[in-house]
């Protein structure tokens, strides 16, 4: 494991994708794999198209 990651608290997608631009990403290769769960905090909202 390269990125641990620890925040004291609910986790939300704001604090995600923090996380996955900032700590994560850097820390990746070409042909590294990222596995993720299925958890809320990953979902965000997405813009209309209205």
């Amino acid at each position: 494991m390269t990125a641990p990651f620890v925040h004291d608290g609910a986790m939300n997608s704001g604090i995600f994708q923090a996380y996955v631009e900032h700590v994560l990403v850097p820390t990746l290769s070409r042909d590294d794999i990222v596995l993720l769960d299925n958890t809320r905090c990953q979902e965000r909202e997405r813009p209309s198209n209205e």
